[in-house]
């Protein structure tokens, strides 16, 4: 980097956003975001000229969703959780409808560009297994429950490990999908490592975890998405299958398979079960390489113990001829003499090399003979010569003699590193009384078969039989060990390796030390786990105690405590008896709602315990939901019953039959009470009905009142009753589309009743001067009505252009006029 002033001016071909961070280059497009490589001009550093920060745009996809602002306000203003996952923010804020924020994890680089330095033919299954353990660590660490939206283009990996670029935006939608409790907007995020369900809209569960992990493990098997580079919504549209890896042996790809199911009820229970079912399975793999390596390891060793025995039987004699040089003799004598010595002393250590334990005194007293016989002798030196011979030979006979005697010491201590038959006799039976003891399940005590095989390894540590007895020893301890941890018994599982480890500290064997390291491992991993649920165990008590059970109680609640525990230890006992005490407080609490009648805090108490429930098969409390699911349903009906205003049967407005009886009862339905209008208007109701009020009573023809006793009337206001004489009705023109107005109180239409006539109504109806009574429950503005036109008289008895007969002036009619058809 240059080490210049900062410039504050951004380059003219770069891109802004928000007019401060310079666009460099876009690192990757995800279903939640796009990631950028930035410059923050806002942001100088001392002595730099660029602040290069990770610019976080959030897709519009999600920035759309209603209620998107108010949410990412309130997560991105909390401060940030202590987990190593989470991003560093620098700073956040929006532009419109773009929502950004600026993280500083520029040090290491995306998985996803992780994948183009792979070699074409991809990781082998043991370190894709590794890696892929550690992204589902960071995804654990990150919050308590499902992730749901992992993707390699927003994964940052670093040499402390993985960074999620994208857990704000998770956080976001996670709190925005669980407050939208009515119709879900449609959401389509078109990904090929999100599963189906969280693609559409649906919170995620642990379940879509385990799709985006084993996606990932197939990418760095395969190099390649599990679906291709399709989106997981368009590969389940078409039933695209899911490609298999010739990497992987049946089991581990029935596993594989299981977990890339676009359908969560087949996937495994979370990422720490798919891991688990795939270590199995490399674990069994990786057991025949492991024998043969031991195997190799035992036949070197023995060949290299043979080649050294041998080594040390040739040069058995060689440290003899190293003591047997020195012994001299130091006195002075000729050269003849002289000559005479060096012969003496070279020759024994060769024959004493070529001729192992012979005794060398009888060639060197030949050698010395044949020498001086050889050597002329002056008659002067005779007797010193046979005086320093005699010494001599004295002294290289004393020498020789020594090897000599050596030689049965260095053979006999070589035999007794090889067994003799009776002490391999005596070890056959130690080591078969060791093998009854192992069958019969006894290896520890005075006839467990530890102690058989203590004395084998007494007198030959290098016994074949005796360590493979040991070694199948060990490894029945590492399987105890073994089913130990999957028991969940932390402190049986360290006894048992304590043990295990001993013997092999004891007996120096390191055939099963791989397997021991593993083992001790896996016991400080779930040492961790369970000290980390002793802690979560500890922070839920204390929230149930003071009333946190949910979210809606507080953000340090019991559910998201118990919910990191049940994903860490799925069957913990005491976690399942604290999710059972939540549901049930909550269901006591739904019940003294239901009998308040406060119906929505009830409804949303019971989709938590169903909820609950559900997820994690408390199945103690399904009868109990019911009948709390039945009351709610009772009490929602009947308070929508209550709201809904009640509605009385319409009356019958057309061809009404009115009697004297029936025209004094009142109508029963809503009323309101009017002033009286003046002469000359009219009320407008919604029926379109003109009454004219305040109108004169036409006078009465008492004869029609004698003869008729039933006439129809039109609208059911009190109106003058006309007293009138059944005749034969005309035809009457075919009613017009428009609105007819009938004026109240004129001449009413006749029904034509073929039926003799009953007595004469002694009592007709009379119009009250009472103010009127409107029909409808409203009032409509009232409007002038225009005099009435003057109409032209019409001979009595006769029908007027809207149809209706005169009956004013109409007398009865005599039996002459009757016509002799009409006559009964």
């Amino acid at each position: 980097m240059s080490t210049s002033v900062k410039i504050t001016a951004p380059k003219a071909d770069l891109p802004l956003i928000d007019n401060r961070f310079s666009i460099r280059r876009k690192m990757s497009s995800t279903a939640l975001a796009d990631v950028y490589w930035a410059d923050d001009l806002y942001m100088p550093t001392q002595g730099e000229q660029d602040h290069i920060v990770l610019l976080i745009l959030a897709a519009p996809a999600i920035s759309t969703l209603p209620g998107f602002a108010k949410v990412w306000s309130a997560i991105m203003s909390r401060p940030a959780p202590p987990a190593a996952s989470y991003p560093n923010i620098l700073a956040w804020g929006n532009e419109g409808d773009n929502y950004w924020f600026s993280c500083s994890n520029t040090q290491g680089s995306l998985l996803s560009e992780y994948f183009n330095e792979i070699d074409k033919r991809g990781l082998a299954p043991e370190q894709a297994f590794k890696l892929t353990e550690a992204v589902s660590h960071a995804l654990s660490n990150v919050q308590a429950g499902a992730f749901g939206y992992f993707e390699p283009g927003s994964t940052v990996r670093t040499e402390q490990g993985y960074v999620l670029l994208n857990a704000p935006l998770v956080k976001v939608m996670h709190s925005l999908l669980l407050q939208q409790t009515g119709v879900r907007p449609a959401l389509a995020l078109h990904s090929p490592w999100l599963s189906p369900s969280v693609a559409v809209g649906d919170i995620p569960v642990t379940e879509d975890d385990s799709f985006s992990m084993a996606s990932l493990y197939q990418m760095l098997l395969r190099l390649q998405p599990p679906y291709g580079e399709q989106s997981t919504l368009t590969a389940l549209a078409r039933g695209t299958p899911v490609t298999a890896n010739p990497k992987l042996k049946a089991e581990a790809q029935q596993v594989l398979n299981q977990a890339l199911s676009l359908q969560r009820n087949q996937r495994p229970e979370n990422p720490e079960a798919l891991l688990k079912a795939l270590g199995r399975k490399h674990y069994r793999k990786a057991l025949l390489p492991l024998a043969a390596l031991a195997a190799l390891g035992v036949v070197v060793y023995a060949s290299y113990h043979l080649v050294s025995k041998f080594d040390s039987l040739l040069n058995e004699p060689a440290p003899i001829a190293q003591t047997q040089t020195p012994i001299e003799p130091v006195t002075p004598v000729s050269s003849t003499e002289t000559i005479m010595g060096k012969t003496d002393t070279t020759s024994p250590p060769t024959e004493a090399v070529s001729l192992v334990n012979e005794p060398t005194a009888k060639p060197a007293e030949t050698t010395t003979t044949e020498a001086t016989t050889a050597t002329p002798l002056n008659p002067d030196t005779v007797a010193t010569s046979s005086t320093t011979l005699s010494s001599t030979t004295s002294t290289e006979l004393r020498a020789t003699e020594l090897p000599t005697s050596a030689s049965p010491q260095t053979a006999s201590t070589e035999v007794n590193t090889e067994t003799s038959p009776e002490q391999q006799a005596e070890l056959t039976a130690l080591i078969l009384k060791a093998t009854e003891a192992f069958n019969a399940g006894k290896t520890d005590g005075t006839e467990g078969a530890l102690a058989s095989l203590r004395q084998v390894w007494a007198v030959h540590r290098q016994d074949p039989n005796a360590r493979a007895l040991l070694n199948k020893i060990i490894a029945q301890q590492q399987q105890q060990t073994e089913n130990h941890l999957n028991l969940n018994r932390p402190e049986e599982a360290k006894t048992s390796l304590s043990q295990t480890d001993d013997l092999i500290r004891e007996f120096t064997l390191t055939d099963r030390i791989e397997e021991q390291v593993r083992l001790e491992s896996i016991l400080e991993i779930r040492e961790r786990e369970q000290r980390e649920a002793s802690d979560l165990l500890q922070q839920a008590k204390t929230a149930i105690k003071r009333g946190n059970l949910s979210k809606e109680d507080g953000e340090n609640n019991a559910l998201a405590y118990l919910n990191k525990l049940m994903f860490v230890l799925p069957n913990n006992a005491e976690g399942q008896v604290l999710l059972e005490e939540v549901v049930k407080t909550r269901q006591t609490q739904t019940k003294t709602y239901l009998e308040r009648n406060k119906l929505s805090k009830a409804g949303d108490y019971l989709d938590e315990t169903r909820r609950l429930i559900r997820k994690y098969n408390l199945t103690s409390f399904t009868q109990m939901q019911a009948s709390l699911e039945r009351d709610y349903q009772t009490a929602v009906g009947t308070r929508q019953a209550k709201n809904t205003p009640s509605q009385a049967p319409e009356a019958e407005t057309n061809n009404l039959v009115v009697t004297g009886s029936a025209a004094a009862e009142p109508v029963e339905q809503p009323v309101m009470i009017v002033p009286p209008p003046t002469e000359g208007e009219r009320y407008v109701t919604p029926n379109d009905d003109l009454s004219l009020l305040n109108q004169a009573t036409s006078p009465i023809n008492q004869e029609a009142v004698e003869q008729a006793t039933q006439i129809t009337v039109q609208n059911p206001e009190p109106a003058a009753s006309v007293q009138t004489v059944t005749r034969p009705a005309r035809p009457r023109p075919a009613p017009t589309p428009a609105p007819a107005e009938e004026i109240q109180g004129g001449p009413a239409q006749l029904e034509i009743i073929e039926q003799p006539l009953p007595p004469a109504v002694t009592q007709p109806a009379v119009v009250e001067t009472a103010p009127a009574v409107a029909t409808q429950p409203e009032e409509l503005p009232v409007e002038v009505v225009l005099p009435e036109p003057q109409t032209t008289p019409v001979p009595a008895g006769t029908i007027n252009s809207q149809g209706v007969l005169n009956v004013r002036g109409l007398v009865a009619p005599t039996e002459a006029d009757i016509p002799d058809s009409e006559r009964k």
